[in-house]
């Protein structure tokens, strides 16, 4: 599992969003705040056996979420960073509705036990346990 650099990401954010002139200060601690918010979303959405630990800066990166969860972690600071009465940068730029994103955040919670159901193979037996016969 490869965890998720902020770099990369807050920089698409800032392209995303109006952060020229003094906003600039603002919208690094609203990133940081955005980021934690969408964690804490996923933590508690996603019921994951291991929390995703909070950031402290927009340099750290993301630990205990896979990279290819990237996505979802991005449209939800999106959505995070539009509450905070960031703009965005063009007029024609959606931001996703509460519904999709709580349907985000459970495909990764389904993800992950699809994962785990094809990596445990204790049942592969025919057992009473298994309902299968007796070997």
């Amino acid at each position: 599992m490869a965890d998720i650099e902020l770099q990369a990401l807050r920089d698409q954010k800032k392209a995303e969003f109006k952060t020229q002139g003094a906003g600039s200060d603002r919208f690094e601690s609203d990133f940081v705040n955005a980021v934690n918010r969408s964690i804490n979303r996923i933590n508690i959405g996603a019921d994951l056996a291991t929390a995703i630990t909070r950031i402290a800066t927009a340099e750290d990166t993301v630990d205990g979420l896979d990279v290819r969860y990237e996505h979802i972690l991005s449209d939800l600071i999106t959505a995070e960073l539009v509450k905070m009465g960031q703009r965005l940068s063009v007029k024609e730029a959606s931001v996703r509705t509460r519904e999709e994103l709580d349907l985000e955040i459970d495909s990764i919670r389904q993800d992950i036990l699809h994962d785990r159901q094809d990596q445990d193979d204790a049942d592969t037996g025919y057992d009473n346990v298994g309902l299968g016969h007796l070997d």
